[in-house]
């Protein structure tokens, strides 16, 4: 078995060469210094909350974290970056994290806006334990400003332009959740 690294802009291509059929997976690359600038936030101020968040980077993880704010019918906080490489043959999405008890959810856009249909795949944390968690197309839900949407098209993940976490669960409060990693296979 031999293995082989490509990295450009931040994420990895990794061929894991086994019975000579090559297996890519693409990783979100949380040790490069420049990740930090591909990320942005978006909260529920755009809709008159008062809920906060940030992500920032250790070198180790890409910590999310803020205050979750239920008033002024606020309750999310997110991050996503741009997902720049190609998807193609991939189905599944691989994440590691290291949360503390709340929630959150794996969010997946198939354009490159800032609104728009989000995919979502929500997964509960454990304190203090990192979790390696695994999500298939059929796993995310279309939603519009957090109402499923009917009808949509399905998920397909080499559609995808854009990645990210949100923080929705109605408990107002402090996050924090860490990021290892996230990589499609």
């Amino acid at each position: 078995m031999s293995n082989s690294v490509l990295s450009k802009a931040g994420v990895t291509t990794l061929a894991l060469l086994c019975f000579n059929a090559p297996v890519l997976a693409t990783v979100v690359n949380f040790s490069d210094p420049v990740e930090s600038e591909r990320w942005f936030t978006v909260v529920d101020g755009v809709m008159g909350g008062h809920s906060s968040g940030e992500i920032s980077f250790n070198g180790k993880y890409a910590v999310f974290e803020g205050n979750l704010s239920l008033r002024n019918n606020g309750g999310f906080s997110s991050v996503r970056r741009m997902w720049p490489t190609s998807n193609e043959g991939r189905n599944s999405v691989q994440i590691q994290v290291l949360g503390d008890g709340r929630e959150y959810q794996l969010r997946m856009y198939k354009n490159r806006w800032l609104n728009g249909i989000a995919y979502g795949a929500k997964f509960k944390t454990e304190p203090g334990k990192l979790q390696t968690l695994t999500f298939t197309q059929q796993d995310f839900k279309p939603k519009y400003f957090g109402r499923l949407v009917r009808n949509a098209p399905d998920l397909e993940l080499d559609q995808v332009q854009q990645v990210g976490f949100m923080l929705a669960d109605k408990q107002a409060g402090e996050f924090a959740l860490k990021i290892k990693s996230v990589s499609m296979h």
